[in-house]
């Protein structure tokens, strides 16, 4: 297979909790890549502004930012390509939430999420990323585009949400926490527009990631690279498995498995 670009998730693939910078044995493996015309391309659910505490040393080596679970693509910080849910879509799913007292949070165009109310102790310890330096509480607003939305809920609540997904909306499923997203905007979108941007096809891409919402995006690419901190059902997915993000998997596996990036 002839690599002419690398598609990576953050969170739990080249960045492990709490970290804000890769390790160098990892930068110099993406600098080398760099140097042989591969292209790398950031494919997250952050927002734009989720990734300020990333270092932006590490952020200026990628080409191609996806973000937002494939609702934005920015080439650096250049907004090239927006997909937003509207307020319609998100309505019979809101009434729901607010009478069960759900939490949910959603991201205007800012990449700013405001919450619907203040997060409990227990959720505030799980989703600490999120809760951990608070977080402002804004209801939404008619006429707001939405470009994330996420609902918070117990594991005794997981199908207060699935019947009141929209038909024009899907949903990324993290079981106690999830992602509603406009229908076909995923990872895997995101790969394939890139590819077209770069002038090449989705199946020169090889994509790392380790969480459920990575699965589009080994679908779409030709060949797909798990984590093995993923869990059974993302790993079976993927058409190999690579080391842990805590031992480096990623380098690992660009510099054992791809001798064309080796010096």
């Amino acid at each position: 297979m002839n690599i002419k670009a690398i598609g990576v998730d953050i969170d739990g693939t080249i960045l492990g909790h709490g970290k804000t910078m890769i390790t160098p044995v990892l930068y110099d493996t993406f600098l080398r890549c760099k140097e042989k015309d591969i292209k790398l391309v950031l494919v997250t659910s952050r927002s734009l502004k989720e990734m300020e505490p990333i270092d932006s040393k590490l952020l200026d080596l990628f080409d191609y930012r996806v973000c937002s679970t494939g609702g934005v693509i920015y080439e650096k910080e250049h907004c090239i390509r927006k997909h937003t849910l509207v307020r319609k879509d998100l309505e019979t799913l809101i009434q729901h939430l607010d009478k069960k007292n759900i939490l949910y949070s959603y991201s205007k165009l800012d990449g700013v999420f405001y919450y619907s109310r203040l997060a409990s102790p227990k959720q505030e310890k799980i989703y600490e990323s999120l809760f951990g330096h608070g977080y402002p509480v804004e209801p939404l607003k008619d006429n707001v585009e939405v470009l994330d939305f996420l609902y918070f809920i117990d594991e005794h609540q997981v199908n207060e949400v699935k019947d009141y997904i929209h038909d024009t909306t899907e949903l990324c499923d993290f079981k106690v926490h999830g992602q509603v997203k406009p229908l076909g905007i995923n990872k895997g979108y995101g790969i394939v527009e890139v590819a077209k941007l770069l002038n090449i096809e989705p199946e020169d891409f090889i994509v790392f990631g380790d969480g459920t919402n990575d699965v589009s995006m080994f679908a779409a690419a030709g060949k797909s690279v798990a984590m093995s901190n993923a869990s059974e059902i993302v790993q079976q997915a993927a058409d190999e498995v690579c080391p842990s993000v805590d031992d480096d998997g990623v380098a690992y596996y660009l510099n054992n498995y791809l001798g064309g990036v080796e010096e």
